[in-house]
């Protein structure tokens, strides 16, 4: 009899570590990729510029990603439907477009329209896979999401009153973050539906490739060069990869195989808190009190989420 209850207490526990691991990968993962943001700072100090970075970063993960496809999942590769490859090219298409957006929404525009427009991503998420995956979600989960966008609209808010004024085109970078933030509403719920027949990495692999193809035409197309940059340049990529790239957004992915896209939506806003935290230890950028308040708005709203996930019955 106690070898039966043993037995049975080991499955439970099995079956909560298993369904705490989602949230343990994307929390890793979104606290490794708060860090890209410097590091993209660090190559636009020394030179290197936004269509370059993009580029070379999906190429270069491609490439590292290769050796590994070809060894152990080749077979995979030949059996994915049409469906599946559909689902990653549009991924992959989605995920480079939405990088120019991000970065120039944030060149036009201030830190309220990029910030506020930007940071709706979880509200567009959250309708998309609503309308069209048909999710339903319970009503804790729908207070956590509006609950992390207050958030973001309280940091966004804090940082034009301290100062930020409006870049060369404000409404062009209102439409680009929202845009931005639009997109990645399909990035997200693309993952979705691919991530439940496909394994991760072939998953990653495809999508950055596209990426790549899509970011050198553009780079190709701008004449801006792949080549010629500092060492410090180049080891901000290495850390760009490696941290937003390969855990950030490697991360999300894992997640979309075993949650909603609107929890990894909501639960990558975390980003927001870390990035001020890394901006204050190696920029020395002391946060203002509506900072701080955000902060813990947002944490405030990804708990409410997670808990509501954990109420809620599953997918």
């Amino acid at each position: 009899m106690s070898a039966a209850v043993a037995a049975m207490t080991a499955r439970i526990n099995a079956g909560r570590y298993a369904a705490a691991l989602p949230f343990v990968v994307i929390i890793i993962g979104q606290l490794m990729g708060s860090t890209g943001p410097l590091f993209i700072r660090s190559m636009h100090v020394e030179g290197m510029p936004t269509p370059a970075i993009i580029a070379l970063r999906q190429l270069i993960t491609s490439a590292l990603l290769t050796p590994v496809i070809l060894l152990f999942y080749r077979h995979e590769l030949r059996r994915l439907s049409r469906r599946n490859l559909a689902f990653a090219a549009l991924a992959g298409t989605v995920l480079a477009i939405r990088f120019y957006f991000q970065i120039e929404a944030f060149n036009n525009s201030s830190v309220l329209l990029a910030g506020v427009f930007g940071g709706s991503g979880p509200l567009w998420v959250a309708l998309v896979e609503v309308l069209w995956l048909k999710a339903v979600f319970t009503r804790r989960v729908w207070a956590g999401i509006l609950l992390s966008l207050f958030g973001g609209l309280i940091i966004a808010l804090a940082g034009f009153d301290s100062g930020t004024s409006p870049g060369g085109n404000a409404a062009l970078g209102a439409v680009l973050g929202l845009t931005a933030a639009f997109m990645s509403a399909f990035y997200l719920n693309l993952g979705r539906l691919a991530r439940g027949q496909v394994s991760l990495l072939p998953y990653l692999w495809l999508m950055f490739s596209i990426a790549a193809l899509i970011s050198l035409a553009v780079a190709a197309l701008t004449e801006v060069p792949l080549t010629g940059y500092s060492d410090d340049a180049w080891l901000g990529m290495a850390g760009l990869i490696i941290t937003a790239q390969i855990f950030g957004h490697g991360g999300m992915n894992f997640a979309l195989k075993y949650m909603p896209a609107t929890y990894v939506s909501v639960m990558s806003q975390i980003v927001v808190v870390t990035s001020a935290v890394g901006a204050y230890l190696y920029f020395n950028e002391q946060p203002g009190a509506g900072q701080a308040i955000g902060s813990l708005v947002i944490v405030a709203g990804v708990t409410v989420v997670i808990f509501g996930r954990a109420s809620q019955k599953p997918d």
